[in-house]
């Protein structure tokens, strides 16, 4: 708080509203589709564009790991639930809402000490940045896991359609020539979270060290009147 009222003005105005944009752009991308599986090839034209189209967000993956196979104990899903909800949906928009009481209000040193130490580990424990990196790398690898899985099975199906080009047009396959193709989209919903990661951590780490800076100044201070 007060290390915030010595700052420029322009200082004072971009960083709450970085942290800001940074919480709304999070929560927008939390909400909307991330991404989107289509299914293409001869599997594809079967299922039909719907069904062949399947948009995933935040939600519905918590939603899905709900129920994600019948084999594991239900109390583990629900765990597996409550971990993926917590480190990718709330503590990431908890500790923007650390970062601006951090920035906002004053406290003593000791009070300000125990919220960065809060903040601190809020942040280490927000993984929106690792969840977005890890299904950017997964997803430019899921057509050639899913035919490395399929195996030979279709290994028939796609010389015929290579051998008889004249059939892709007849039957419209989606995409690609071939039994069966994934072709995952990135979509908006993606996109805002990097953007909401980016700022939130471009404007917390510049809170942090002013609040740390603010806290060695005012420890220079005391010992000086010692």
């Amino acid at each position: 708080g007060e290390a915030a009222s010595r700052l420029p003005c322009s200082v004072q105005l971009l960083v709450p509203l970085g942290m800001l944009c940074a919480f709304l752009t999070s929560l927008v991308g939390m909400s909307i589709t991330s991404f989107t599986l289509h299914v293409r090839g001869l599997v594809g034209m079967v299922l039909g564009p719907t069904a062949a189209n399947t948009e995933w967000s935040l939600g519905a993956l918590f939603m899905e790991l709900g129920h994600v196979t019948e084999i594991a104990n239900p109390a583990l899903l629900f765990c597996y639930q409550f971990v993926f909800v917590v480190t990718c949906c709330a503590l990431p928009l908890i500790w923007i809402v650390l970062i601006l009481a951090i920035w906002y209000l004053p406290m003593r040193p000791r009070a300000l000490k125990s919220l960065l130490v809060v903040g601190e580990i809020t942040y280490a424990w927000s993984m929106l940045d690792v969840f977005a990196v890890i299904l950017a790398a997964s997803l430019l690898e899921l057509d050639q896991v899913a035919k490395f899985t399929l195996g030979d099975e279709c290994d028939t199906i796609d010389k015929v359609l290579s051998d008889y080009p004249q059939l892709e047009q007849q039957l419209h396959l989606p995409g690609e020539a071939s039994c069966f193709g994934v072709a995952p989209t990135l979509d908006a919903g993606w996109w805002l979270m990097v953007l909401g990661v980016l700022l939130a951590n471009l404007a917390g780490g510049f809170v942090v060290c002013a609040a740390h800076t603010a806290l060695r100044e005012r420890s220079d201070q005391v010992q000086r009147l010692k």
